[in-house]
C-alpha cells in the first residue's frame, strides 16, 4: 500500500493508494476479497467502504454518514466524492487514470476524484473544490491537493 503522508500530516486519518499486491480492486467487479484485504490493511470494515460507479465525465456526489454501510453496492454514478465526514472511508479505482485527493483540514472537508481523460478534460478536480466551496463553504485556498500515482507515457499511449 502507497501511503501519503502528506495528506494524513494535515490531519487524515488515512490516505493510501492499494498496489497489485494488496488484491483486485477493480472498479469493474469489486471484488469482496480485495475489498476485504484493503479494509484490514487500512484498519476499517469492509461494508464501511464508499464507492462509486464511475463513467469518466466530471460529476460529484454529496457523500454523508448515511452512505456509511453501502459495502458492494455504489452509491451513485459519479467520478468524485465529496464529504464533511470525518472518518469516512472513500475508495475510487484507478489503473490508466489518476486519483486526485482534495482536502480542507480547518473545515475537516474531503474529497477524492477519479481522472480519467474526459474527465480531466471536463475540469473533474475543480467541480470537486467548487462543490467543497458550495456545499461546506471551503475556499478556495484553503484546499490542499494530492495528485496520485497513475500509468506514464511509457506503459500507456494515447
Amino acid at each position: 500500500m502507497i501511503r501519503f503522508h502528506e495528506l494524513e500530516d494535515l490531519g487524515i486519518a488515512l490516505a493510501a493508494m492499494s498496489e497489485r499486491q494488496d488484491g483486485d480492486c477493480s472498479a469493474a467487479a469489486m471484488p469482496a476479497v480485495g475489498r476485504e484485504n484493503l479494509a484490514h490493511l487500512c484498519g476499517y470494515p469492509a461494508q464501511d467502504l464508499v464507492h462509486i460507479r464511475q463513467v469518466h465525465g466530471c460529476d460529484i456526489l454529496a457523500v454523508e454518514e448515511s452512505h456509511r454501510g453501502c459495502g458492494a453496492k455504489a452509491v451513485g454514478a459519479a467520478d468524485g466524492m465529496v464529504t464533511n465526514c470525518v472518518g469516512l472511508p472513500l475508495g475510487v479505482s484507478v489503473a490508466d487514470c489518476v486519483p486526485v485527493f482534495l482536502v480542507a483540514p480547518r473545515a475537516h472537508v474531503g474529497a477524492l476524484v477519479h481522472a480519467g481523460r474526459e474527465g480531466t478534460r471536463l475540469g473533474i478536480a475543480g467541480a470537486a473544490a467548487a462543490h467543497m466551496e458550495r456545499l461546506h463553504g471551503v475556499p478556495p485556498g484553503e484546499i490542499h491537493a494530492l495528485i496520485g500515482p497513475s500509468a506514464g507515457h511509457c506503459c500507456y499511449e494515447v
